[in-house]
């Protein structure tokens, strides 16, 4: 019974990331989480992919077991029966190969292994989201570089521009608000500084130098976003913490905590 419940847990485990993988792909994707969420789903799998594993290897042992048990007993009786010339040698081959037949018939109707296979692989297009190629490429520098002050975005609508005639410089350690109605493209910029998405015209620039020429998933790690629509994963209030910096200290997990004003209702072991 408990072996059953920790299977159930196990299932639920990997059908929650999946979930999570799924229903969180705008967060996930921005901090190059994918080959966590993955590490994760697997760690959850391995026992029941184990036991699959065995069961099929059980399944097939016994799917040949009744050609085998066949064919000794056909063979046992029948040399009896040619001994005592009750039968001739065209009679015992006729029936080897007519029982044969039907043992694999057999094996076949009882055999579970390819219903198994089909239930592991279910899982796999839910994950081709993670395991995509991107079309991006942060170390080629070739081609030709757009101008500035041009935003054309939407693939299915290239003729509606999102942004135009927008030229912003930040500098260092300054703090700027994008304001304006809903629609107006603030969320879209951020995105673009994330790399989420590629200007088709225009460039997106950090030091004098174009986003895209950088490391990707180097530049992500660089970047803090605190959203509106705030996401927690199931596991603990700390591996949430810490989900963009896996090699985060204790030291700055607690001081993430009291930057965000939360440490008055999180509680952790000093």
């Amino acid at each position: 019974m408990i072996k059953r419940m920790s299977k159930k847990i196990l299932k639920a485990q990997g059908n929650e990331l999946a979930r999570e993988a799924v229903g969180n792909h705008r967060l996930i994707t921005p901090f190059s989480a994918g080959e966590k969420v993955m590490s994760l789903y697997d760690a959850t799998q391995a026992p029941l992919m184990r036991d699959i594993s065995n069961l099929g290897m059980l399944d097939l042992d016994y799917a040949q077991f009744p050609t085998a048990a066949n064919s000794s007993l056909l063979f046992w009786y029948g040399g009896r029966l040619l001994y005592h010339k009750e039968i001739c040698y065209k009679h015992l081959f006729e029936t080897f190969f007519i029982l044969v037949s039907i043992g694999r018939i057999i094996a076949k109707t009882n055999s579970r292994t390819s219903d198994l296979s089909k239930r592991s692989d279910a899982p796999k297009p839910v994950f081709m989201i993670l395991e995509r190629k991107s079309k991006m490429k942060p170390g080629n520098t070739d081609g030709i570089r757009p101008e500035k002050r041009r935003f054309l975005f939407y693939p299915t609508r290239p003729k509606q521009m999102v942004l135009k005639g927008l030229n912003v410089k930040v500098e260092a350690g300054k703090v700027v608000a994008l304001v304006g109605q809903s629609g107006s493209g603030k969320s879209t910029i951020i995105r673009m500084i994330e790399r989420f998405y590629d200007p088709l015209s225009g460039s997106v620039e950090i030091n004098g130098i174009d986003i895209n020429c950088y490391n990707l998933k180097a530049l992500k790690s660089r970047i803090a976003l605190v959203s509106q629509d705030p996401t927690l994963f199931a596991g603990t209030i700390r591996e949430n913490i810490a989900y963009g910096e896996e090699d985060a200290t204790e030291a700055e997990i607690v001081e993430a905590v009291t930057l965000a004003n939360a440490n008055e209702f999180v509680s952790y072991d000093k």
